[in-house]
């Protein structure tokens, strides 16, 4: 495997990334980004319904095993891209490296083909930026958010390893995201990846896919650190030097915060470092590391709680009329279902409700004057 940066060809439209800012401003800090866009995309591409994951997040460094020379071999190249973009690399310790290594499990992982472009996720993942073919129910879409993880890398770089289920090998491929920059006097756009190229030296049909030697790509996940065994599907995310900024203890805030009613109703669990977030401690968790998150933890995860275990069941139905007068009263029920709801109230329990609506699609004439579409005004 190796980097494969593909030249800016003559006739083609500069475009530079400018999202970067949004990871990471005043309001918004890497380590609250970062944790959103893969808690989001982990449950997206839960392989179970309802959702069963895990996601670990752990920050590796030579004490580990994390072999710098062994970092530094991969990065050599990528780093004469990353000067030449004007990135500073004063500040980065390559005597003394360090991995931020985020892993889900119980999902799908990047389904899809590696070898060619397609409209699944494993092109969206790596082939794409700005474009997904997630539907609107997806929490994750794989659009700009993966931006995160080479914002997160002060060198610009991430690698992903995916295993889905028939894969008799984990599909490793590195990014890098750069500034327009000039290398040899030839101008390079901002996406290049380190994988194994097909058709090389074929300027037209050169291809980045990923690794296919099981050995070269069970060293890289060795030394990656990566947890990923035989038949354990899903996504790892491998950040090498994370900006020194970035935050555990953030990252544990916002996770609760976001995602507080998946882990109490046990489709989610965490786990930083040693620390594992789940259905049993998140109260406590809560007031140690999301307190100014939430202005009253122990009635809103009561209220959770209560009306988890209502799903399903005990749900009082109310007659369709409730919605004809715009009022809310005691003729939109059936009597005996009013009677059980006066009960429960008066017992202080959870009362739960369906109320149906009737949707009804518009048509729109194709025939139709646009005029009928504006209101009328005077030109100006």
């Amino acid at each position: 495997m190796r980097w494969f940066f593909s030249p800016q060809l003559p006739g083609q439209v500069e475009t530079e990334v400018t999202q970067r800012d949004q990871f990471s401003n005043d309001e918004v800090e890497l380590s609250e980004t970062i944790i959103r866009e893969a808690i989001q995309n982990s449950l997206d591409a839960a392989a179970d319904d309802p959702p069963k994951v895990h996601v670990s997040i752990r920050m590796l460094t030579a004490d580990d095993g994390l072999d710098d020379a062994f970092l530094g071999g991969i990065l050599d190249e990528q780093l004469v891209h990353a000067r030449a973009a004007g990135l500073d690399l004063s500040d980065v310790p390559f005597d003394s490296p360090s991995i931020l290594l985020i892993e889900d499990f119980g999902t799908k992982g990047l389904t899809g083909s590696v070898s060619s472009k397609d409209n699944d996720n494993f092109s969206d993942f790596w082939r794409r930026h700005g474009k997904s073919h997630k539907t609107g129910k997806s929490r994750g879409r794989w659009g700009l958010g993966k931006l995160v993880y080479s914002a997160t890398s002060q060198v610009g770089v991430f690698f992903g390893v995916t295993l889905r289920d028939g894969d008799s090998i984990p599909h490793l491929m590195g990014q890098t995201v750069l500034k327009l920059r000039q290398v040899d006097e030839l101008e390079y756009p901002p996406h290049a990846f380190f994988a194994h190229v097909e058709n090389a030296g074929d300027r037209l049909r050169e291809f980045p896919v990923p690794g296919e030697d099981l050995e070269e790509v069970n060293r890289y996940i060795k030394q990656f650190g990566v947890q990923r065994k035989a038949g354990e599907n899903g996504l790892s995310i491998i950040i090498p030097f994370p900006n020194p900024k970035f935050s555990i203890e953030a990252m544990i805030g916002t996770a609760i915060a976001n995602y507080f009613y998946p882990i109490i109703t046990k489709q989610l669990t965490l786990r930083f470092g040693e620390l594992d977030v789940d259905a049993s401690n998140i109260r406590k968790l809560a007031h140690q590391y999301a307190k100014d998150k939430f202005a009253d933890i122990e009635a809103l995860f009561d209220f959770v709680e209560e009306a988890y275990a209502l799903e399903g069941s005990k749900i009082q139905p109310m007659r369709l009329s409730w919605i004809d007068d715009g009022r809310l009263d005691e003729d939109d029920f059936e009597p005996e279902v009013l009677d059980s709801i006066r009960e429960r109230y008066a017992e202080g329990k959870l009362v739960s409700l369906s109320l149906p609506v009737t949707l009804t699609k518009k048509v729109v004439s194709a025939k139709a004057p646009i005029s009928r579409y504006f209101s009328k005004s005077p030109l100006t």
